[in-house]
């Protein structure tokens, strides 16, 4: 049936729904699909646990929204809603689940939750800034390292001599890592380690490693921690809801591409 609904029409010829669709579906492009689905499941899940969001809260989240693409003015908002079909209730249904999902989080996951995984997980969530000079050879690099001994700047080195072209130009500087960066001997290392102590040199893909310690920031349950983890805990138990919905998209089954011929009288897969 999609066939007959034109989508687009260019120079006098309509490109159908069901094109735009079966390139969509193809090309993974279809986030609006699967976020109008989360946004459904999302709201039944609230529905049964009893959270609502306020007139007062939306309100705010559509003035939030209006600002943040320069709608100032009611005759700018009126014109965008007016070039998207939409009104201003509309938009304020759309924006409604992201405010249910932030009150599930905290209605779902306790305080508790997240003291619990942090106390057991601290260590985790450690992380430490980091400088890095890479060379190919590993007598370069032992060189480096014994230039870095005798005082010279590892800042200098690794601007005249690093391979590596993300950090070079920034004297080697990689920023605060965690524990997942590379291997378990480069992550014992840095962590042992105290600012100002050079690893090193370790071998990797690209070629010999030496690393400065620059700063060493353990793990603290401060508010920026705690919605971390709060969002992790969330979403697990938000993925195993979302199982339990048996989504299926009914959809696809009207846009098959199989058995469909080709120009040259074949058949596609």
């Amino acid at each position: 049936m999609f066939e007959h609904h034109a989508a687009v029409l260019m120079n006098g010829k309509t490109i159908s729904l069901r094109d735009v669709l079966k390139y969509a579906l193809a090309m993974d492009a279809m986030p609006a699909l699967e976020g109008l689905i989360d946004d459904r499941v999302l709201t039944s899940w609230a529905h049964e646990r009893n959270v609502e969001v306020s007139h007062k809260e939306l309100q705010e989240r559509v003035n939030q929204y209006r600002q943040e693409r320069g709608l100032f003015t009611s005759v700018a908002t009126k014109a965008w809603l007016d070039s998207r079909q939409c009104s201003l209730a509309a938009l304020g249904s759309l924006l409604r689940p992201g405010l249910l999902r932030d009150k599930l989080r905290r209605d779902v996951i306790s305080d508790e939750e997240v003291r619990r995984y942090f106390y057991e997980y601290a260590a985790a969530l450690d992380r430490v800034a980091i400088s890095r000079l890479v060379v190919r050879e590993y007598g370069e690099a032992k060189e480096m390292q014994y230039r870095l001994e005798e005082g010279e700047e590892f800042q200098r080195l690794a601007k005249q001599y690093s391979t590596d072209t993300a950090t070079r130009l920034s004297g080697g500087y990689v920023g605060q890592v965690g524990r997942s960066y590379g291997t378990v001997q480069i992550t014992d290392s840095i962590f042992g380690a105290q600012p100002g102590d050079i690893v090193g040199p370790i071998e990797m893909k690209e070629g010999y490693v030496l690393l400065q310690v620059e700063a060493q920031y353990p793990a603290v349950l401060d508010e920026t921690t705690a919605d971390t983890i709060m969002e992790s805990l969330f979403e697990e138990k938000w993925q195993s809801y979302k199982l339990k919905a048996g989504i299926r998209i009914e959809l696809w089954d009207s846009i098959r591409c199989s058995g469909e011929k080709t120009e040259s009288g074949g058949v596609l897969p």
